[in-house]
């Protein structure tokens, strides 16, 4: 409605005109043209020059509406497009967070977050902002054009085409190298988040090598391909604004020439229509332009475009979320696996044809070789991953998609990598919950258990409140491996799955923490992955993890099977 209304007020603009230079250039056309006389003797004029002060103020007056009304619709398509924008992010947020597990898998995290912050960014204000301004000029630009028609049906033909024609066959010839561009623009810019992800994730190894120099020039390549598509499209948009220029005032002058040879009054009757025509191609010239730019740049940036639609079909494989009012599924019996196998698309299988049982309130040991797919077995126990053939049980009841969210209500997990946020201690032990519903005491207690609450409280000077730093990179191994296992522990849940869970932390600690978690073996049901035979020794029953072969060991069998697990026979206590 807002373009419509644009529209007619530039229109009512550039006809407003042509009264006014009328007047100004012919005073007796006061008299000669009917409208004018009508309306010079309905508003009780005596003097000409009074009359033409009026139209003045009318057309100044007109001009004024125009842009406000001009104002008004930017601001709405400003509005709009930032909140198109707002929810295109949040819905492709949402959309990866709700992907099952395997999808982060084959996904680099720096695409991911290109995706969200920056293509979605593009999206905003190089296809959605464009786009609607694209419209908006093209609906004023033709209802002008249409104007001009109606005041001479062979000028405003002749016009339409040079213009319209020299910015089709501009367009035409760059559409290749816009194409080019925009391929080196979207290669590169991936490229630059991939370099910047990977330079910080590893800071420490390339200070140590000295690879400081090698990353930037690393950088140099993609930032310089960036620079310079970017720069070539804007040029191939500003092209034809020189050109345009030229044939601007060649238009005029052969427009003039063309009113007086076809005008019986010569230039008093034709200077109102050449204002007119003027001031109309004052107002179109620029709109013109702007279509030009617009349509290039949604070439340029049709990659964006592409890459996020292509990122929105993965809706339809979307997980539902976890419902927080979720009732976990009653576990006092087993869980139960029964001719499980599991394999990475077409790669070999990690998991064959496994038959196991772990009681409910028991310690249960996982022990093989690296990658011999512990980590794999005990993903498949979380509900993180399918298996591609046979089932899992809790007791007796088999884990399906509808119930895997009210299954994984019972777990609580460490793994050997444990992720902190930049935030407090306390944040981090209770990730996730809302700073006004963390219980302190809980939270102290199970920092207690995890061998981390007399280092918080007597060496560090904030304590629970202290800033751990991005990904925890103002602490220790061991003190990041105690907080996450902290953040298990407050939980609370009756499952607690340790992968390798304390392999950062000196014996003494180790001990202390897992005298705490032994503790615990009468109320929780215990997995714990390790090579450590001292872990595994106080376990009631261990799985053996065998090129994908799963069987169930006690502590005497186990030994006498080291041997084919590692060389060197036991592993190191």
């Amino acid at each position: 409605m807002l373009f419509l209304l644009l529209s007619v007020t530039e229109v009512l603009g550039i006809a407003s005109i042509l009264p006014f230079i009328s007047v100004l250039a012919n005073p007796s056309s006061v008299q000669s043209n009917e409208w004018l006389r009508k309306g010079y003797d309905f508003l009780g004029f005596t003097n000409t020059n009074h009359f033409l002060f009026l139209i003045g103020i009318g057309v100044f007056f007109i001009l004024i509406i125009g842009n406000l009304i001009k104002a008004i619709t930017r601001w709405s398509t400003l509005r709009a497009t930032q909140e198109w924008g707002e929810n295109l992010g949040k819905r492709l947020f949402n959309i990866y967070l709700q992907q099952p597990y395997n999808f982060y898998l084959y996904r680099n995290s720096s695409d991911l977050s290109k995706n969200i912050l920056a293509e979605v960014h593009g999206i905003t204000s190089s296809v959605i902002m464009i786009s609607l301004d694209l419209i908006t000029k093209l609906i004023v630009s033709l209802v002008i054009l249409l104007f001009l028609a109606i005041m001479d049906p062979l000028l405003a033909l002749i016009t339409g085409s040079i213009l319209g024609g020299t910015y089709s066959i501009v367009f035409v010839f760059f559409k290749k190298s816009l194409k080019q561009q925009a391929h080196m623009r979207s290669q590169s810019f991936a490229d630059k988040y991939k370099i910047v992800n990977e330079a910080i994730q590893g800071i420490k190894n390339i200070k140590l090598v000295g690879y400081e120099k090698l990353y930037g020039e690393y950088f140099s390549k993609p930032a310089k391909d960036y620079a310079s598509s970017t720069a070539k499209s804007n040029l191939i948009g500003e092209i034809p604004r020189y050109a345009m220029e030229v044939i601007g005032f060649g238009g005029i002058l052969l427009m003039l020439l063309y009113m007086l040879l076809n005008s019986e009054k010569g230039l008093t009757q034709a200077l109102p229509v050449i204002a007119v025509y003027v001031f109309a191609g004052y107002r179109l010239m620029p709109n013109l332009q702007s279509i030009y730019y617009g349509v290039t740049k949604l070439r340029f940036n049709k990659p964006i475009l592409d890459t996020i639609h292509q990122e929105m079909k993965y809706a339809q494989s979307m997980q539902p979320s976890i419902d927080s009012t979720v009732i976990a599924i009653p576990f006092s019996k087993a869980i139960r696996a029964e001719n499980i196998s599991f394999k990475y698309d077409q790669s070999r299988e990690i998991i064959k044809n496994a038959n196991f049982e772990i009681q409910a309130h028991s310690m249960v040991g996982i022990i093989g070789k690296t990658g011999a797919g512990k980590t794999t077995l005990v993903d498949l126990i979380l509900g993180l991953l399918s298996s591609t053939s046979g089932k899992i049980l809790v007791d007796d009841i088999e884990l399906i998609p509808s119930n895997i969210h009210a299954w994984q209500k019972n777990l609580s997990y460490v793994s050997q990598h444990i992720y902190l946020c930049d935030d407090s201690i306390s944040a981090n032990i209770a990730f996730g919950v809302p700073r006004e519903e963390v219980d302190m005491d809980k939270l102290k207690h199970a920092a207690a258990q995890a061998s981390l609450s007399q280092f918080i409280e007597d060496e560090l000077e904030q304590g629970y409140n202290t800033i751990v730093g991005e990904n925890g990179i103002r602490l220790s191994g061991g003190q990041r491996q105690r907080i996450g296992l902290a953040r298990a522990l407050y939980l609370n849940r009756p499952v607690l799955v340790l992968d390798e869970a304390t392999s950062a932390l000196d014996p003494h600690t180790e001990d202390d923490v897992m005298t705490s978690i032994h503790k615990l073996n009468e109320k929780k049901t215990i997995l714990i992955i390790s090579h450590k035979m001292d872990l595994l020794s106080k376990c009631d029953s261990i799985l053996l993890v065998q090129d994908g072969i799963i069987t169930v060991q006690n502590k005497a069998t186990l030994y006498s099977n080291l041997k084919s697990i590692q060389p060197e026979g036991i592993p190191h206590v």
